[in-house]
């Protein structure tokens, strides 16, 4: 008989357990789910070796007899070993051991929980009330002495369910004897209530849970979890919803935070909750200092009574809490510090700046200094408070970054259509002084110069690269700070015009001057946003507009080719596109300015347009900035399209686009889908004309199809390895197609014998150079024409004919299948061999 399973030994010393199941030699404690899978195992053991031994009887011990015979290391020589028996399967999955106590349990306790509920509403007005005092504190102390005996034996799930029941009949006591008048309870109004029923289970449940760590379940949750409600429950009715909900919530907010700290490391559960409502009641503080400083009139009104005090209170304790890395027994890891700091940092950033009134220069002022001193901390401070400094310079430094971006805007946005340079501009949307939004601008670099302190501690980033984009930055800042605080003034046209320029070059020439990663991209979007807005500023004149747009376009032209060449594939990209859709506006600009129709506009941008896309392949150097140059071309040539005053006009503006996405696709390979919506945009164009009555098309379409067919032709000549459809699909199509669609409505015409006369030696050229592309568009070509001149001949004929026609066809085909499967393959192996 196996002796693997004995509950009164260690499995692993062997020596004796004592009656809490704890090894007497170890100290190894026996108990808990893993201990009731170390006990399947053993069973399952114990059950394998009786296996073996009703197989293979055990030996005889080596005794006198074997003494003098040699020891081996294996089976004698001719000795037959039986194979080990199968081992048993394993047993089914089940639930594991503690789900049933633990359904059980949760189940009787809820039936306590009701039945006491329902004795309470029931059987109370049936007792008197000493009956129904006497029966409480019975039933309460029954719970209670027995919740201690199952906690005493180190049972922690019937200690965790009975105390529970008892935290539940503790508050059905209570209500129920307010209810009934005892020891005057009726008195209490619901805020009373509130304090002593939560009060009594923040009691009980603390109690319970300190006592349970010097007894054998050393921790118990539930009693834990108890306390937090109780708190919670006194915190809600006495400090958030209080008759003076802010006195009330700062004095739980000290009460609730001190607690936290002290119960932080015997009682975690009980701190981390504690903890939890403490944040919510700093919320509530917060809410209450914030909603009496958007009451507040003037800064007199808010600091002569110290209106601000919660704000105080919220910022006093989380500083408290921030300043020590430890708390009784427990680290602080480094980002609960940094919360706690950035949690004390607000309220001092919103009492400083409460009391002013909105949009007035005290205020901006306000905001500027707060944002250099905590740009200030962010830089000098240590941690946490560098890092807490940080984040809020970040998110100051974001929202008066883009409300100075946008100020200008709002005067720009005003200027009327046409105008002089002499005009003057309308005012900023916000009316205060102009000379405070350089401020702005100067706060908003120092909070880029905080940051760029704290950065490295946070982002593994190259000292000279901050160092460069910082720079950067802080000429686009300042420059836009400047550009801000000129239009303010509302100046003469040119004066806010040459102020944008001016603010666009210096960012731009910084940018090219500190080229290069993140500083160059920063650099790039920043120059572009001051040059948008130089141009819109510019607009109201024509003289003005095409001066600054051809000159703007030439710089990032250079500045484009100065990135290429250090291989600044981002911020080239960047530019190219703007310098391309600034070279349009400036084409514009200067067809307004010599009274060019809007016709005349269109198609000037559509060959610039055009133009971009036909150099976009020679004019870059890497992939993405030729991507870049090709995009920017089809959005130019779509605000052509979008120019055009009539069909005529975009129709012509298609045919320029289409010829040119052709050619590109046409002079290089790598584009050889690009022919087919070239092809695509010319049919649209055609079928325009069509529409609108053009008596010849063809005039149109047959110069850029022979351009095309002419490109194809030196494709092929120089590149062995294009295929004919590549290179001349596109140009054959728009030579054939349109004609063709016309002939077909009148085949017996002109335009018919030309298109079919084209078709035949379109057909004879590939025949002849071994060509796919001509023979199968020639043939198809030729072929329907042919039909199309047996359609009076078809409608004339009976229609037996016709059908007897068909099944003669089928028959032939069906006698001689051989002899045309051999032509066939004839036939498969030329156009194999077809280019």
């Amino acid at each position: 008989m196996s002796r693997l399973v004995d509950p009164t030994i260690c499995p692993d010393c062997r020596a004796p357990l004592d009656a809490t199941a704890t090894c007497t030699g170890c100290g190894l404690r026996i108990s808990g789910p893993m201990a009731g899978e170390l006990w399947s195992v053993m069973v399952r053991a114990d059950a394998i070796v009786e296996q073996l031994r009703a197989v293979a009887p055990a030996a005889p011990p080596a005794g006198a007899a074997g003494a003098a015979s040699a020891p081996t290391q294996g089976p004698a020589a001719g000795s037959i070993v039986a194979p080990m028996p199968p081992l048993p399967p394993l047993p089914p999955r089940r639930l594991p051991s503690m789900s049933v106590p633990v359904v059980l349990l949760s189940l009787g306790a809820l039936c306590l929980l009701v039945a006491g509920v329902v004795f309470v509403a029931v059987t109370w007005s049936a007792l008197g009330l000493t009956g129904r005092t006497l029966v409480l504190l019975a039933f309460t102390a029954l719970l209670t002495g027995v919740a201690l005996v199952v906690t005493r034996r180190g049972l922690r799930g019937a200690a965790e369910t009975f105390w529970l029941v008892v935290a539940g009949m503790l508050t059905i006591d209570l209500l129920a004897a307010e209810s009934a008048g005892l020891a005057g309870l009726d008195a209490l109004s619901w805020r009373g209530t509130g304090a002593l029923v939560g009060g009594a289970l923040f009691a009980m449940g603390l109690g319970v849970a300190w006592w349970g760590r010097s007894q054998p379940v050393r921790q118990l949750h539930g009693a834990s979890v108890v306390a937090v409600l109780g708190a919670m429950v006194v915190t809600a009715t006495n400090g958030w919803l209080a008759e003076n909900p802010a006195i009330g919530s700062s004095l739980a907010l000290v009460v609730l935070t001190v607690l936290a700290v002290a119960l932080a490391r015997p009682l975690r559960v009980a701190a981390a909750g504690l903890g939890v409502l403490a944040v919510v009641t700093w919320l509530v503080v917060l809410s209450h200092g914030m909603a009496r400083a958007g009451e507040a009139a003037s800064f007199a009104d808010w600091w002569s009574d110290v209106r601000g005090w919660p704000l105080l209170v919220a910022a006093a304790v989380p500083a408290a809490a921030a300043v020590f890395p430890r708390i009784p027994g427990v680290a602080l890891p480094v980002w609960v510090r940094t919360a706690l700091a950035a949690a004390a940092v607000l309220p001092l950033v919103l009492l400083v700046n409460a009391g002013a009134a909105p949009g007035d220069e005290a205020q901006q002022l306000l905001r500027a200094g707060t944002l250099i001193a905590l740009a200030v901390v962010a830089a000098v401070s240590p941690r946490p408070w560098s890092h807490a400094a940080a984040v809020w310079a970040a998110v100051g430094a974001v929202g008066l970054g883009a409300q100075l971006m946008i100020m200008p805007w709002t005067s720009v946005t005003e200027l009327p259509g046409t105008m002089s340079l002499e005009a003057r501009m309308p005012p900023l949307a916000e009316d205060v002084a102009a000379w405070t939004w350089l401020p702005v601008a100067i706060a908003v670099m120092a909070a880029l110069w905080g940051l760029s302190r704290v950065l490295p501690d946070l982002v593994p980033l190259d000292a000279e690269v901050v160092r460069r984009t910082l720079v950067v930055l802080a000429v686009a800042g300042l420059g836009l700070g400047a550009v801000t605080t000129v239009v303010g003034t509302e100046p003469s046209l040119w004066m806010g015009i040459t102020a944008a320029g001016v603010a666009t070059a210096a960012a731009g020439s910084a940018t090219w001057v500190l080229r290069g990663g993140v500083a160059g991209v920063l650099g790039a979007l920043a120059t572009a946003h001051l040059a948008l807005l130089t141009l819109a500023a510019a607009a109201p004149s024509d003289v003005a507009s095409a001066v600054v747009a051809t000159l703007l376009a030439l710089a990032l032209v250079v500045a484009f080719a100065a990135l290429e060449d250090d291989d600044e594939t981002v911020a080239a990209a960047l530019v190219v596109v703007l310098a391309g859709l600034v070279g349009g506006y400036a084409l514009v600009a200067w067809g307004e300015l010599f009274d060019a129709d809007e016709a005349a506009r269109a198609l000037a941008v559509a060959g610039y347009a055009a133009l971009v896309g036909l150099v976009a392949a020679v004019a870059t150097a890497h992939p993405s900035s030729r991507l870049a140059v090709e995009g920017t071309a089809v959005l130019v040539g779509l605000g052509a399209v979008g120019m055009s005053p009539d069909g005529e006009t975009t129709a012509m503006v298609l045919t320029v686009l289409g010829s040119a996405v052709a050619a590109v696709s046409v002079i290089h390979g790598d584009r050889a889908v690009a022919g087919w919506f070239g092809t695509a945009v010319l049919l649209f164009a055609t079928a325009i004309r069509v529409h609108l009555g053009v008596d010849a098309p063809e005039l149109y379409t047959l110069p850029a199809a022979a351009v095309l067919v002419g490109a194809g032709l030196w494709r092929l000549q120089t590149d062995p390895r294009v295929s004919s459809t590549s290179a001349l699909g596109s140009g054959l199509t728009l030579a054939l197609m349109p004609s063709l669609l016309l002939a077909l409505d009148e085949p017996v015409t002109l335009r018919g014998s030309l298109i079919a006369a084209g078709g035949i030696a379109v057909l004879a050229l590939g025949v002849a150079r071994r060509l796919a592309a001509p023979l199968v568009l020639g043939a198809f070509t030729t072929a329907l024409l042919a039909v199309r001149h047996l359609e009076p001949y078809a409608e004339a004929l009976p229609r037996w004919i016709t059908l007897g026609a068909v099944g003669l066809a089928l028959l032939g085909v069906g006698v001689t299948w051989e002899a045309r499967l051999k032509n066939l393959h004839t036939a498969k192996r030329y156009l194999s061999g077809l280019r």
